[in-house]
């Protein structure tokens, strides 16, 4: 009896996928048209858990000239064996993974590491293709005669000049490295490994001369941005990136029509029942989907996401408790540095902010750009593009606007958020009272006590004045941690019936079907100290009636019950929380 197929959920290694019988979307259509591209050095750029490693080690099995007996087991049934190239199996193959290196110690460490990692991968070319290519043992000890990562790579590439080997050189997460001692050590040590003397510019100095050539014949590098190669190679020049270019867009993450197969498959193997078949493809709409890579391309899922998300219905016959994998859940430290500088909020936390609210959308998109732009704030936007954490929806002249793509991106924003202003603003956070005020208003329509408990520590909160004393301050404030619950869908600046409402919260009750099926909408108005002076009734007044009205023509359009919160906020306290 034949067993289904399993979901390949952390699996990066193309031969286990095929041959313990795990489910392959398949993507070997892209062979063929990277060769017929006119391009010999590639880089393409994707965010983390989007399957390029998966597509590597493809590619890597595909040219392997000493897997030529295996092309039929490997690629049986799928698109490229019935329409192989003429460079199949033609190549040896060096492959690099600039993932997985130790940075936590000094520098010497890291360099070590570094080091290890290249000869590692060069040895087991040697150990891979020594009888064909007739690599004696005296090449060997010249090869590795230094332990500079630079220096073996040199002497290395001369070798096989010198016996006339041309291999395909693969490189995968070719920023890891140097975005983890970005993270841990800084933009000094950053600086140090990345430019001019660098050991990582050193490395792809080599690279290059290695195109230059032609003793690396082909070589494709994925990795997430282009901040390290700018730094690293003061831009593109060993290769094209091809990340944004039409026959490319959909080379790796799921088509909706990929998704569409997958559950259909699951569906016909009795593993999915029928009926749930289109509340799945919802969850994964609303939760992993909407990636735009170029704004008339097809949105994209998220590999990873999707298969996590399968991988645990399948197993436990119903969808995960959480729907955000902790696999992809960036780092805090990740960008940290770029939006605080000693504890303090900068202009990228406000863009953060405003992209996540709604309210400030257009920037200049910069495909290319080092560690001294990253505080431009187009620079910044544009690296949260290439991290996943936005993308497009339109594009007018030079600008683009960006948004978040899906729920559980703007989730895992928001905890950054979160974060970020504990941090800043020194706040203690009971998380357990938090969490049953939640309960409490999922489970007994009790909104005011979670939302006075929020604005308690905001306004305590007073010694950070980059966002106590600004409008938008209180309303990101209450954002922020009124996402840190999947009980609500929240959102901001949401067009309904003429208007903008400020907050509303939706009850997730996809996953939480016992929860009350109640909507929440919050008019937050605020109240300048000038506007105060003998006229703070008269001013209240104005505002309350204003937001009462605003609030019933919102609710008009909104099915089910809606409860109506009415804030209004100063400077430095709370004049009024009512629900009306």
């Amino acid at each position: 009896m034949k067993k289904f197929k399993r979901i390949p959920y952390g699996e990066s290694n193309f031969e286990k996928v095929i041959q313990k019988n795990y489910y392959f979307v398949d993507k070997s259509k892209y062979i063929k048209k990277l060769e017929d591209y006119g391009s010999e050095y590639l880089i393409f750029l994707r965010p983390r858990r989007f399957g390029k490693s998966l597509f590597l080690s493809m590619l890597e099995h595909y040219y392997d000239i000493n897997r030529a007996e295996q092309f039929d087991e490997l690629f049986g049934g799928l698109w490229i064996h019935k329409n192989p190239t003429d460079f199949k199996n033609s190549f040896p193959i060096l492959r690099f993974n600039f993932s997985g290196i130790p940075t936590d110690g000094d520098e010497e460490l890291v360099k070590f590491g570094f080091y290890s990692s290249i000869k590692n991968s060069i040895n087991l070319f040697i150990n891979r293709y020594k009888t064909r290519y007739k690599i004696t043992n005296d090449i060997e000890e010249y090869i590795f005669n230094s332990s500079e990562a630079s220096i073996v790579m040199k002497n290395f590439i001369a070798k096989m000049h010198e016996l006339n080997v041309s291999y395909y050189l693969l490189i995968d997460e070719y920023d890891n490295l140097a975005n983890n001692i970005l993270i841990e050590h800084g933009e000094n040590r950053y600086r140090a490994s990345t430019q001019a003397g660098g050991f990582l510019r050193n490395f792809f100095a080599v690279i290059k001369n290695g195109t230059d050539s032609r003793t690396i014949e082909r070589l494709f590098i994925t990795g997430v941005s282009p901040l390290v190669l700018s730094d690293v190679t003061s831009g593109f020049n060993i290769g094209d990136n091809i990340s944004d270019d039409i026959p490319f867009l959909s080379m790796t993450g799921f088509t909706q029509t990929n998704i569409e197969n997958i559950i259909d498959y699951y569906v016909s193997e009795k593993k999915i029942r029928e009926e749930k078949r289109v509340e799945i493809l919802n969850d994964m709409k609303e939760w992993y989907n909407n990636y735009l890579f170029r704004i008339d391309a097809e949105k994209l899922y998220n590999t990873d996401m999707v298969l996590y998300y399968l991988h645990s219905y399948l197993k436990n016959g119903k969808k995960p408790d959480n729907m955000l994998d902790e696999n992809v859940r960036t780092d805090y430290k990740k960008l940290k540095f770029l939006i605080t500088k000693a504890k303090k909020l900068n202009g990228n936390f406000t863009a953060l902010r405003d992209l996540l609210e709604g309210t400030k959308v257009r920037y200049k998109f910069i495909k290319s750009f080092s560690i001294k732009e990253i505080d431009d704030v187009d620079s910044f936007v544009s690296f949260l593009y290439y991290l996943g954490l936005v993308t497009i929806s339109k594009k007018r002249g030079e600008y683009h606007y960006f948004k978040i793509p899906n729920r559980v991106i703007s989730k895992m924003l928001w905890e950054f958020i979160e974060k970020s202003l504990k941090e800043a603003g020194g706040l203690e956070f009971d998380s357990v009272e938090f969490a049953e005020l939640f309960d409490n208003l999922a489970y007994e329509s009790k909104i005011l006590p979670l939302l006075n408990f929020i604005l308690d520590r905001f306004y305590n909160a007073v010694s950070n004045r980059d966002f106590i004393y600004k409008e938008a301050g209180v309303k990101g404030f209450l954002l922020a941690f009124l996402n840190m619950s999947y009980l609500y869908k929240v959102s901001s600046e949401r067009e309904e019936n003429l208007g903008y409402i400020d907050i509303i919260m939706e009850p997730s009750l996809s996953l939480f079907d016992d929860m009350i099926p109640d909507n929440y909408i919050i008019e937050l108005k605020y109240i300048k100290k000038e506007e105060l002076n003998n006229k703070k009734t008269d001013m209240l007044k104005k505002y309350k009636a204003d937001a009462t009205e605003q609030l019933k023509r919102y609710e008009k359009n909104l099915k089910g019950k809606a409860h109506k919160i009415i804030i209004i906020a100063g400077s430095n306290k709370l004049h009024l929380i009512e629900e009306i």
